[in-house]
């Protein structure tokens, strides 16, 4: 199981039921520190879960979502950092997850 875990309450709950039932040897938790968070976020994030138990990767890329860009509507957009339209953002920011979703697949091993 891959689990992507941003510290929230949804993803770092599932991630600590996973690890009591017992499941830790087959989930493979990642933290993305895309270079968006808020100060010392994910350093926070990565303490927290690894103290309560969590086998966690943390995967620090910030350059790899500030150069990402996306097709939109049949056009290359720009990089993030040069996108000032939030959708256009968030269109950039969720293709970029999953290129990284696939890249950390391919780093595990996973099918």
């Amino acid at each position: 199981v891959l689990l992507f875990v941003s510290g929230g309450v949804d993803s770092t709950i599932t991630a600590l039921l996973m690890a009591e039932a017992g499941l830790s040897g087959t989930v493979h938790a990642v933290h993305v520190d895309h270079g968006m968070m808020r100060h010392n976020e994910s350093e926070i994030v990565e303490v927290a879960l690894k103290a309560a138990g969590i086998d966690l990767d943390v995967v620090r890329d910030p350059d790899f979502f500030m150069n990402a860009s996306t097709d939109i509507r049949g056009t290359q957009s720009k990089t993030l950092k040069e996108t000032t339209d939030p959708e256009e953002k968030r269109a950039i920011i969720g293709d970029a997850f999953i290129k990284l979703r696939n890249r950390e697949i391919d780093r595990l091993g996973l099918d």
